[in-house]
């Protein structure tokens, strides 16, 4: 067996219990689990943006993909130079997004994890 580094959920035992999800950290050399908050398909409005609410009380870790045309997206973050018509920010509540791609409506896929950016 490698080496193992597991942090078990409150009523779980860390050293027995064998299921993924009773674990807030549980890293060896094939696994590392980064627990999802929340995921969805955003529809932004290129006129004023969108906001997603997380409330988690710290600025999280997110992967945000826009729809630069149909059926086809790119990863963005706020400083996207490729992507620049696309703008995102986060803080302690809200992951912010904003379209001036020039169409009127466009999607975003989010994905905001529990982990601190």
């Amino acid at each position: 067996m490698g080496m193992t580094m597991r942090v078990s959920l409150p009523g779980y035992d860390a050293l027995t219990d064998g299921t993924i999800d009773h674990y807030s950290i549980y890293a060896d050399s094939d696994n590392i689990l980064i627990k999802e908050q929340s995921r969805g398909v955003a529809t932004v409005n290129w006129s004023n943006g969108g906001t997603i609410a997380h409330n988690l009380g710290h600025i999280p870790f997110y992967l945000a993909f826009c729809e630069v045309s149909t059926g086809r997206y790119k990863l963005s973050t706020y400083f996207n130079i490729p992507a620049a018509d696309w703008k995102l920010s986060v803080d302690t509540a809200n992951l912010y997004i904003w379209n001036s791609y020039g169409t009127a409506v466009s999607k975003v896929r989010y994905y905001i994890f529990h982990d601190k950016l």
